[in-house]
């Protein structure tokens, strides 16, 4: 962004949004903690990058053997089944992934509406 003709935003001003979008991201994810009355030898990690990229990351570097994820599917028929992040993750871990959809998901697709 920096380097675009169409961001007529300085670095200045750049800078401080990000650092307080960074600062909104890690109290969200601070209250989710505390909310969720977690274990106490839970590991939660705020990761930067893009889910895909920080979710394989976590995945090798702590060697995990199932990952348990939330999927809510804002739109698309892909994502209405399963999510677009659990789609993309089968194909790049090598761990079992468990997709968990909300209380009172529906799914649009029947068993009876299949050929």
């Amino acid at each position: 962004m920096l380097g675009s003709e169409y961001m007529p935003a300085s670095p200045e001003l750049l800078s401080a949004l990000a650092t307080a979008a960074e600062a909104a991201h890690r109290k969200a994810f601070d209250n989710t903690l505390s909310n969720a009355q977690l274990q106490p030898d839970t590991h939660a990690h705020l990761v930067d990058g893009t889910p895909l990229r920080a979710i394989t990351g976590l995945i090798h570097l702590y060697r995990i053997d199932l990952l348990i994820m939330g999927s809510i599917g804002r739109s698309g028929l892909d994502r209405l089944v399963i999510g677009n992040t659990a789609e993309q993750l089968f194909n790049e871990v090598n761990c079992s992934v468990l997709v968990v959809k909300p209380p009172g998901f529906v799914s649009p697709i029947h068993p009876s509406d299949s050929p």
